[in-house]
């Protein structure tokens, strides 16, 4: 999943796209190509236009293209092959467009006449257009940030309990199933994120989950590995030069561990401490009160996550976190309190 995020790099338009687009290595433009990368055709725009409408029904008065440059794709899928598909391996030259419907955006890979097309946006990674207003209007009253700057960048399908999903300490939940979504909002210097139930007639702000600053891109996980029955807490530091993975440990008894794995490298599990039990009900209650579940299944990610800077992992009873590790500063206030509480017991 992480090799998804390039797609964001070059410009700050493509931060929501951040999950959905995969790496492709992209080689150098002819000369031709370079000559026109501040024309897009109009056959290549009115293409994308009518997939647009026929693939994930927008109204064609409300779509128009935001950005978009010329490219070498290295192979004939436009770097966007199936597992089971088999790519031309020529060079296809042609252009990256980013369209919007004024809600949310359309990320398409073209060749240099729009003939061949595809999309990096998934109708399941898509808002019904009039879910994504009422969510918009909502942020905007509640955010107090113009409407033509919110844009929906990511969403997760979600079925939520009672509260929509949201853990307040000490608030009983009715045990209902809601179906709907997990969004994530941005203006291209802040983004928040939103649980809203299917046709938009409730929406609630994660708030813990919300106000990460950019270049931050907040991405969903994929997958969520289960903890063992006597792990209160970890943290797993991955991806910089050495090639080392840090684990660090907080069993339910107080025992913190700190393990490091290598290609060429096993150490044994390494004691650091064993925290009192005042000492462990404190940090229990820092998990309970920046409420670490709201951030269960989230990614505050950077270009820095794909260039030997390591990415952090946070795990407790239900919930996984993870962030840029030079970044923490500007993941939300909830998620640096957990940060800062776990250095001070790891440190």
């Amino acid at each position: 999943m992480l090799g998804r995020i390039h797609s964001y790099l070059g410009s700050c338009w493509a931060i929501g796209m951040a999950i959905l687009a995969p790496i492709s290595v992209l080689l150098p433009l002819s000369s031709a190509a370079v000559a026109q990368t501040n024309v897009l055709p109009k056959g290549v725009a009115n293409k994308i236009d009518r997939d647009i409408v026929q693939r994930f029904k927008v109204p064609p008065a409300s779509i128009k293209v935001q950005n978009f440059s010329a490219q070498a794709w290295p192979d004939g899928c436009l770097g966007l092959g199936k597992t089971d598909e088999v790519c031309t391996q020529a060079v296809v030259n042609g252009w990256l467009v980013e369209a919007t419907d004024g809600s949310q955006s359309y990320v398409y890979r073209t060749d240099n006449t729009g003939t061949n097309l595809r999309t990096e946006t998934s109708p399941q990674a898509v808002l019904p257009l009039p879910v994504a207003r009422k969510l918009r209007q909502a942020a905007r009253r509640e955010l107090n940030v113009p409407l033509n700057k919110l844009r929906v960048t990511a969403i997760n399908p979600r079925t939520f309990d009672g509260c929509l999903g949201i853990f307040t300490p000490r608030r009983a939940c009715t045990k209902i199933a809601i179906p709907g979504w997990q969004a994530v909002l941005t203006d291209g210097r802040s983004s928040w994120v939103y649980h809203l139930d299917r046709n938009a007639s409730r929406i609630v702000q994660n708030s813990a989950a919300s106000k990460a600053l950019a270049p931050v891109a907040i991405t969903f996980a994929t997958t969520d590995a289960a903890l063992a029955s006597n792990i209160l807490f970890t943290s797993s530091s991955s991806g910089d030069l050495t090639g080392r993975t840090i684990t660090n440990t907080l069993s339910t008894d107080g025992k913190v561990t700190r393990l490091i794995t290598a290609p060429n490298i096993r150490s044994r599990p390494v004691l650091l401490r064993t925290l009192n039990p005042v000492r462990l009900d404190r940090f229990k209650a820092v998990l309970s009160r920046q409420g670490l579940p709201n951030l269960n299944g989230l990614n505050y990610l950077t270009s820095a996550s794909v260039a030997d800077v390591p990415t952090v992992t946070l795990q407790s009873i239900g919930s996984s976190v993870s962030y840029t590790s030079i970044e923490k500063q500007r993941v939300p206030k909830s998620l640096q309190s957990v940060i800062t509480a776990w250095e001070a017991i790891t440190k």
